[in-house]
This record gives structure tokens, sequence and C-alpha cells, in this order.
């Protein structure tokens, strides 16, 4: 429910993810829809006919970040939906795409400074 009303928002309170060029959009959506979805920056490029540089510099331009910094907001978002709807850190991290725990874990504490654990006890 979260994910879906970050990824209908025009806006969100902690970071600006949702772009405003067509093409990031089309790439939001597709990120959104499938937050498992690891291709490279070079095949998410090719999905909306733009080369890689474009990519690199609308997200720059747009959000501040690369683009792999903009898909990791996008699958925290998703995760903390998951988490906060009782799944646990595996079934997220496989859910993500991650290719074990541990790098799901990693990022997680990364971007919010708690693990997965850490931040289900704050839920309870």
């Amino acid at each position: 429910m979260i994910v879906d009303e970050v990824c209908d928002a025009d806006t969100h309170p902690f970071w600006d993810i949702k772009p405003k060029d067509p093409r990031l959009q089309k790439i939001f959506q597709l990120l959104c829809a499938n937050p498992d979805n690891n291709q490279t920056a070079d095949a998410i490029a090719e999905t909306v006919y733009i080369t890689t540089r474009t990519l690199t510099r609308l997200c720059q331009k747009e959000l501040g970040l690369n683009f792999e910094k903009w898909r990791a907001q996008i699958k925290l978002l998703h995760a903390i939906t998951y988490l906060s709807i009782g799944k646990t850190t595996t079934q997220t991290s496989q859910a993500l795409g991650y290719s074990n725990d541990s790098a799901f874990i990693a990022m997680f504490k990364r971007m919010t400074g708690k693990t997965p654990s850490g931040f289900t006890a704050l839920e309870s």
C-alpha cells in the first residue's frame, strides 16, 4: 500500500524519487511494478530508447542521484512495506531481487541506519 501511494504520488516527503521526465517516469513505473528487476542501467535505458549516458544525466538532473541510488531508494520503499506487513528478511530480500540476505541487510542498514530486524522491532 505504501509503495503504491508513493509510486502514484507527485512527491514523497523523504525523497523526491518520482521524476517528471516521461522517460524516467516509464522507468520509475517499471521499477515500482518489478522491484526485483536487476537489469543493468544499459538494459533499462534501452527500454525507453535512450543511452545509458542520457539515463545518467537525467537521473542526476532530476533526482540528484545516480541510477543505482535511485533504484535502491525504490527498493527500500518496497522493503519497508514488506517488512511492515510481516514478511521476513529472507522473503523481502528475495522479493527485491537480492542474491542473498546479507546484501539486502547491508543496503537496508546503509540507507536507514538500522537492520531490517531493528526496523521491525520499532514497529512492534
